[in-house]
């Protein structure tokens, strides 16, 4: 069979983070191709898109950078349960595989299953706000994941590690309430799926799957009770005073371009007059000061790295900055409530 090249990079694009990295706990290295679809599973997640294929065969890992290699328009691909040819133009190579009923995939349970449909392009925007405070692990699996919690009306996604916590909502017209915890792993594949139109959510208990008319990823949902993160945004007696948030990334940036430090930069934030930033290192001295609505005694200390991403990930010219002290976080939210996001400070010594 003969599949044109750039559409079947295209599709590996897609699936490929669902390829597990070796055969441990069921994950797989290859794919298959069956009845017109790319299909790749790590035993957790199982990624398929549609390609123009007629054949059934599976496809060791190491043919995504051969195909990528092939200067032709078209690649030809055949075989059978032992060997698959790849071929384009005057070059062609010969693999060893399994067969198509080796390949097994996680079987996906329907029961009790819940629909939602979500605009891709805003699907993917609340994923990318969030996304950066999920860490890769944590003695708290469930802290792994993306939360979705849909309450009075809207859609809430958030993710949390130990130093930040990200929250986005968005308007949904359903008056149902749930709360699943999505694996980051299904959830990069999600950002990567290049999903065109509406995407239909299916979930229940187990699993979730997100699919248009070409693709669909599938996940099991990570066990557990997420953490109450909104109480962590209560702001009762606390200050607060407004910056241009172009204004901070710039600044933010500067010093990350002159910091030894490339994982915890430690600024210094005086807000006695105005918003005061120093880096102060062995072979670094930089101060800038930033321009804001009002001024608090207080000073206090952050990583970074850590500010930069809750600032640049959060939409609007102006963020309002929530404080009440030089132990507690840093609340930005910004201008009308739908984006919040948490920095707990590190020790002024």
């Amino acid at each position: 069979m003969k599949i044109n090249k750039t559409d079947l990079i295209n599709a590996f694009d897609i699936v490929k983070a669902a390829v597990g990295k070796n055969e441990i706990g069921g994950s797989r290295t290859d794919y298959l191709i069956k009845d017109g679809y790319l299909i790749a599973t790590n035993g957790e997640v199982v990624a398929k898109t549609k390609i123009n294929a007629e054949d059934n065969l599976v496809l060791p890992g190491k043919v995504v950078a051969l195909v990528k290699a092939l200067t032709g328009e078209d690649i030809t691909i055949s075989g059978n349960n032992e060997n698959v040819k790849i071929s384009s133009g005057k070059a062609r190579n010969i693999y060893k595989t399994t067969s198509v009923e080796s390949y097994v995939l996680p079987k996906v349970t329907n029961n009790n299953t819940q629909i939602v449909e979500i605009e891709a392009k805003s699907l993917i925007e609340a994923i990318n706000l969030v996304a950066y405070a999920i860490p890769k692990s944590s003695t708290r699996p469930i802290l792994t994941g993306m939360n979705v919690k849909c309450d009075e009306g809207y859609l809430n996604f958030a993710g949390m590690d130990g130093y930040r916590v990200a929250w986005f909502k968005a308007k949904t017209e359903s008056n149902e309430y749930w709360d699943i915890t999505i694996p980051k792993n299904c959830i990069e594949i999600v950002k990567s799926a290049e999903f065109k139109s509406n995407v239909k959510i299916a979930f229940n208990s187990s699993w979730i799957t997100f699919a248009d008319d070409n693709t669909s990823i599938s996940s099991r949902l990570l066990d557990g009770e997420y953490v109450n993160y909104q109480r962590f945004f209560e702001i009762n007696n606390f200050d607060n005073f407004t910056v241009n948030t172009q204004d901070l990334i710039d600044c933010i940036n500067r010093i990350k371009t002159v910091s030894d430090d490339r994982e915890k930069p430690k600024i210094i934030i005086d807000l006695s007059n105005n918003l005061n930033i120093t880096l102060s290192e062995e072979t670094v001295n930089y101060a800038e000061e930033i321009t804001t609505d009002k001024n608090i005694d207080l000073k206090i200390a952050f990583n970074a790295n850590y500010i930069n991403d809750a600032v640049k990930n959060i939409d609007g010219n102006v963020i309002t900055v929530y404080t009440n002290g030089n132990k507690s976080p840093f609340l930005f939210v910004n201008d009308n409530d739908t984006h919040k996001a948490l920095v707990l400070p590190v020790s002024l010594r």
